[in-house]
């Protein structure tokens, strides 16, 4: 039942980029590029919701520091560090992905 509170905000945010007032996709060229926002925007939710939580177990633990816990604060931050390096990086590879893949156009732009 945890799970699925957690899981659910997520589902209800991401539902109107899935539904978009608009039909399925009609060719692979669309269905790749539904693909890519989905991704795109998950990737947003996750960045900001990991940047949201580093800064509360910073706070959190800068709170109830005491004498033996140097090393897990230190593990903290150098693990909350790469995990959002490793995020922004999918970020990186899927705009790079989608500029390849269009002709050097994001989704959703016109050729001109």
């Amino acid at each position: 039942m945890k799970v699925f509170r957690i899981i659910l905000p997520g589902i209800v945010f991401l539902l109107p980029a899935v539904a978009a007032a608009q039909g399925a996709p009609q060719t692979l060229g669309e269905l790749a590029t539904l693909v890519v926002k989905l991704i795109s925007a998950a990737t947003v939710v996750l960045i900001a919701f990991a940047i949201v939580v580093y800064f509360y177990g910073i706070f959190y633990n800068m709170s109830t520091f005491t004498e033996g816990s140097p090393e897990k604060l230190r593990a903290y931050f150098f693990w909350g560090i790469i995990a959002l390096f490793i995020m922004v990086s999918i970020w990186g590879i899927l705009s790079l992905l989608s500029q390849t893949v269009f002709n050097g156009n994001p989704p959703g732009t016109i050729n001109g």
